[in-house]
């Protein structure tokens, strides 16, 4: 029985196997939408969150189903959602984006503190 890593390298050979010919050999060779699997899918996201928000990656719960993908977590800064939503629904594959993202900023000060300057 075959793992899904070796699974995973088959059809990651087979893709390229198949698109190769078709391409220049100075672009990539990126496997068509529907050779992506939710497995690949889902690494591709983390991978992209690790590389373009790296200060969300601990606090960002990253999941691929159907070819949408799912953020979930706590954040206390939303600026670099804003690329990372960019990078992401531009992934090979990706029909959708759900973001169940929680922003809580952080307070620098107690709110009595601010009460008292009323």
């Amino acid at each position: 029985m075959a793992t899904s890593d070796q699974i995973i390298r088959q059809r990651a050979r087979a893709a390229i196997l198949a698109h190769g010919a078709s391409r220049p050999w100075g672009r990539p060779s990126v496997p068509r939408s529907s050779a992506v699997t939710d497995l690949t899918l889902a690494v591709l996201a983390r991978t992209a969150a690790a590389w373009f928000a790296p200060s969300l990656e601990q606090h960002l719960c990253v999941s691929a189903m159907h070819g949408r993908i799912r953020l979930e977590g706590h954040i206390d800064n939303a600026r670099p959602l804003a690329a990372l939503k960019t990078v992401l629904t531009r992934l090979p594959g990706v029909m959708g984006l759900d973001q169940l993202i929680t922003v809580e900023p952080l307070r620098k000060a107690a709110p009595e503190a601010f009460l008292a300057h009323l």
